[in-house]
């Protein structure tokens, strides 16, 4: 989930929100920086969407969505193009920060999520997407290959010390229009003294390969759910609700719509 005010990061206060906008926002611009990014969409009707072919004057823009937002494709300057998730009327009502979107250089975030008063996230879905070009390597030539010992010893799970699991259930799927070669695991981290949610996060990292095999385009799709252990009473129903598999099924029409546009020039 994004908070924004006036087109800015919203500085609420809360440990819960801090440790969030860490592992959500931090993470992403770490590896995107801040220039002015630019989208595209078929339709403007939206007050707030970007506009088609209108290149975006702010270094980190936010945008509210509405229902209409899940209609149309909306593609990236990094040469990617998807749906949004499945969006519900039900969303706008029972969720007290509605859907928003955040664009930053390589990609862009939309997210939902529901807070207390002092601004602390107790339960948010994030769906977050990057792309950058890299050189073809002998590791993407096992993974088209679909090589499974090499998959296996790349993608060991473990335990760190603060709980988190990683590369739980590491296996190569396929999605897309062009059926694209996608490396998928998750990770988990408990509840602990830094960070009050629990997390839990599905990776989607898609390639496609240009003719030569000297480039690729990756599009990277993370898939982030987060809540408190002890909910509130009154927000027990929306946590039976919105839940990570709920997260998964409404993403499932971003995969199947994705498309990688040719272009390896970084």
């Amino acid at each position: 989930m994004i908070l924004k005010e006036k087109g800015r990061l919203f500085p609420k206060k809360g440990t819960g929100y801090l440790m969030k906008h860490i592992l959500l926002i931090g993470m992403i611009m770490l590896i995107s920086g801040c220039s002015q990014p630019h989208m595209s969409t078929i339709y403007p009707d939206d007050k707030q969407m970007i506009l088609k072919d209108r290149a975006v004057d702010l270094p980190m823009p936010f945008y509210d969505l509405s229902m209409k937002s899940q209609d149309y494709p909306r593609c990236h300057e990094k040469g990617f193009c998807s749906l949004f998730p499945e969006f519900r009327e039900s969303d706008f009502i029972k969720m007290n920060h509605p859907w928003n979107m955040m664009v930053h250089e390589n990609g862009y975030s939309v997210g939902i999520g529901q807070t207390l008063p002092n601004g602390a996230i107790v339960l948010s879905y994030d769906i977050g997407f990057s792309s950058y070009i890299t050189p073809y390597t002998d590791a993407d030539r096992a993974l088209e290959r679909g090589d499974k010992e090499y998959i296996s010893n790349r993608y060991r799970q473990g335990t760190e010390k603060n709980g988190r699991v990683y590369y739980i259930n590491a296996h190569v799927e396929h999605h897309g229009k062009e059926n694209y070669p996608c490396m998928v695991y998750e990770e988990y981290t408990p509840a602990n003294r830094y960070l009050k949610t629990e997390t839990r996060i599905k990776h989607i990292t898609c390639y496609k390969f240009n003719p030569e095999r000297t480039m690729k385009k990756i599009v990277s799709i993370q898939l982030i759910y987060t809540r408190v252990p002890n909910l509130p009473k009154e927000l027990e129903p929306l946590a039976r609700e919105y839940t990570y598999e709920d997260l998964q099924k409404r993403s499932r029409r971003i995969l199947d719509s994705l498309y990688i546009k040719d272009g390896w020039d970084k």
